[in-house]
């Protein structure tokens, strides 16, 4: 009885979406019909914000494309694997550490273009290397695409202070 009322409310739920999505007083340029991704897609995403907290830049390498594109929060673009690779590991040697927190992670793909995505949105807390008492704080949000091969090949970060409480 109670699986049967949590799928009849799932249903509700779906056919509800499906609905609101038809009637949006704006169309999305990209898409607007997503359904859950695989978890697997979050939980290699997340391996390489690890790698990255690690300074570890060569043991994922193979899971980044050729083609990458990677859109920073200062408005830089950079194309290419090695280049995309090289802007993190560049910033990164500037830190003494770095610490994520998460918020959401949420594993999508998008129906009609047939592309999966892992949404993101956190905290992270760095130390500068040359002065290790300056700490900082950011709040983030990100998306990353990865592609038929299983490597990513897009990524887009935004990110803020905190607000002041």
């Amino acid at each position: 009885m109670k699986k049967t009322f949590i799928i009849i409310l799932l249903n509700t739920l779906i056919i509800s979406f499906a609905a609101n999505a038809q009637s949006l007083p704006y169309s999305a340029n990209y898409s607007s019909n997503f359904k859950m991704g695989s978890h697997d897609l979050s939980k290699m995403i997340l391996e390489l914000y690890k790698d990255y907290e690690a300074n570890d830049f060569k043991t994922k390498e193979g899971w980044f494309a050729d083609t990458l594109m990677v859109f920073l929060p200062d408005g830089t673009m950079k194309r290419g694997k090695a280049e995309g690779i090289e802007v993190f590991k560049t910033f990164r040697e500037t830190l003494s550490s770095s610490k994520f927190t998460f918020d959401a992670i949420i594993p999508l793909t998008s129906v009609d273009r047939k592309e999966n995505w892992v949404a993101l949105w956190g905290t992270e807390e760095t130390a500068d290397k040359a002065n290790p008492s300056n700490a900082m704080k950011n709040e983030f949000q990100a998306i990353w695409r990865v592609n038929k091969d299983k490597k990513v090949d897009y990524i887009k970060i935004f990110n803020s202070k905190p607000a002041q409480q």
